[in-house]
This record gives structure tokens, sequence and C-alpha cells, in this order.
């Protein structure tokens, strides 16, 4: 019953906080400055790699990111320490990257962690705000090299957010964990099991779904128009 009480609260709160998320955001111009030109950077490399945006690409794009930002509000646990264990928020990023390779995978993954960041923003350094939010959703986008292995494809995206996550937990949060303890360790041990189980849980999710009927049907319909 708490997991739908802590539901509730999260959609409640969404709104309420979105006006101190911004004045947070704003706080920090640097911050802002490094997304800005990640953004540029985005732009220039999806034009070189000429990506066609139909209304169809941006459709589902808009509805993978509604549905992930909607799925990491229903968290399962919240780490005292920050970071939570979610209903498989990653997995709508993912289907996008095997429906439309990594390019297109990388550029969801990209404007998620930046939402992301705009609805729960936490921020120490511009270089942090970069590991923590669209470098790790990013790499979600390297399913789509594993379009016919995709346990595979959602293994590797995973470990490479758990290695964006993990460095930033020693580069700018070692200094929260205990004396004696090795900032590494406790990066591995606050970003490791929260990680770890939510890939668990993305990968019973798509073993669940008909995700090569799904692609099948994405196909179709795209050669349709």
């Amino acid at each position: 019953m708490s997991i739908f009480n802590d539901w509730a609260e999260q959609f409640s709160k969404l709104f309420e906080k979105f006006p101190q998320n911004i004045q947070a955001i704003i706080a920090s111009p640097m911050s802002v400055i490094t997304l800005i030109g990640c953004i540029l950077l985005l732009i220039v490399l999806v034009k070189a790699k000429k990506i066609k945006f139909t209304p169809q690409l941006i459709a589902r794009i808009g509805i993978a990111l509604a549905l992930a930002t909607i799925l990491k509000m229903l968290r399962l646990y919240h780490f005292p320490q920050g970071g939570s264990i979610t209903l498989g928020s990653m997995i709508p990023i993912l289907l996008i990257a095997f429906m439309y390779g990594p390019r297109v995978g990388f550029l969801a993954g990209f404007l998620y962690g930046v939402l992301t960041f705009i609805l729960d923003p936490y921020i120490m350094h511009p270089v942090q705000v970069l590991f923590d939010y669209p470098l790790p959703f990013m790499a979600l986008g390297l399913a789509g090299f594993f379009n016919h292995k995709k346990w595979l494809g959602v293994s590797v995206a995973v470990f490479v957010r758990f290695i964006c996550h993990f460095i930033s937990g020693i580069a700018f949060f070692g200094s929260f964990a205990p004396e004696g303890m090795s900032p590494a360790i406790y990066s591995l041990i606050i970003n490791g099991p929260m990680i770890g189980i939510e890939g668990i849980i993305c990968l019973v999710i798509l073993t669940v779904l008909p995700v090569d009927r799904i692609i099948q049907i994405s196909s179709t319909n795209t050669a349709s128009v």
C-alpha cells in the first residue's frame, strides 16, 4: 500500500516542484551551458547522420519520453542517498533503440536525460550533470546495435549506464563515503544495486513483451506511410 501512496505523492509533486527545479537549474549557469553545448553537438551529429525526422518518428519518440517519465515516477524503492528503482522506466527508450537503431536511440536517451534533469535536478558540478543525466541515458541507445540479441543489447546498455553513474559517484560523491571506505566501493554499493535491479526488471519485462512483434508492426506501419 505504501508503494501506491508513494506513486500518488510523486505525481502530485511533479508540478509543485517544477518552479523550484527551474530555479535550481538557472542557479547553475555552467550546467545549462554544458547541456546546451551537448544539444548543439547532438544536432550536428544528427544532421551528419541524416536521420529523417518523419511525423511518425517524432510522435513515437514523444510517446516513449512520456511513458519513460511516467514509469520513472512509479518507483518501487527510493534510496536514502538518492536514486530509485523504477517500474522499468528504461523500457520505452530501449524499444526506440531496437526499432530505429542506435542513433535514434541515442537521441531519445539524451532527450530523456535532459527531461529527467529538468524534473529532478541534482547539481554539484557541470561534469557531474553530464555523467548523471544525458550520458547514462544516451547509453541506452547502444541496445540498437544488438537488434537480434536483445538480452545482450539491454545488458550492454544498462552496464554502460552504470559505468557513467559509477564514475560520477567516485568523482563527485566520494566525500559522502563513510570514513575509511574507498569512494569506488561506496559508488559501487550505491549504484550497483540501483542500476542492477532495474536492469533485471527491464529484462523480465522485455521477456514478457512481444518485442519482435512490436518491431515488426512498427516497421510495417512505417513502410506503409
